[in-house]
């Protein structure tokens, strides 16, 4: 029984060492959005950016930052398995920032090839009267 149970054991951390041995890959669908002309008086407005994880092995994203307040992004904060997908939602406020705007948040992961990675949002404001 002992020996079933050891068994058994080692095949559950063999399986799971697997998980962790290869290499992440993540792969977007598109790494910028125009936002064309929108209305101040709308209020906030999201872009989603789909990506895959191409790779064999688990992908983190480990923050992802705008490069102001303006911009609020959101991410998985659970691992990404080989062939799954995953998105990360970026939101602009508009309100006061009447005209063009480009607005890009980096993204950090673990994937080795792409530690670091720049989404763009952009488009025009047009103010409220």
């Amino acid at each position: 029984m002992k020996t079933k149970l050891i068994a058994i054991i080692c095949m559950i951390i063999a399986g799971a060492a697997t998980l962790f041995a290869g290499e992440p890959t993540i792969k977007f669908n598109t790494e910028k959005h125009d936002f064309g002309n929108i209305k101040e008086a709308n209020g906030p407005v999201t872009a989603t950016f789909t990506f895959k994880n191409t790779g064999d092995g688990q992908l983190a994203i480990t923050s992802a930052k705008a490069t102001c307040g303006c911009t609020f992004p959101k991410y998985p904060k659970k691992p990404v398995l080989p062939g799954q997908s995953g998105e990360i939602t970026v939101t602009y406020n508009p309100a006061g920032r009447p005209g063009e705007f480009l607005k890009e948040v980096t993204v950090k992961t673990n994937d080795k090839n792409h530690k670091r990675l720049k989404l763009v949002i952009k488009g025009n404001v047009i103010p409220s009267k």
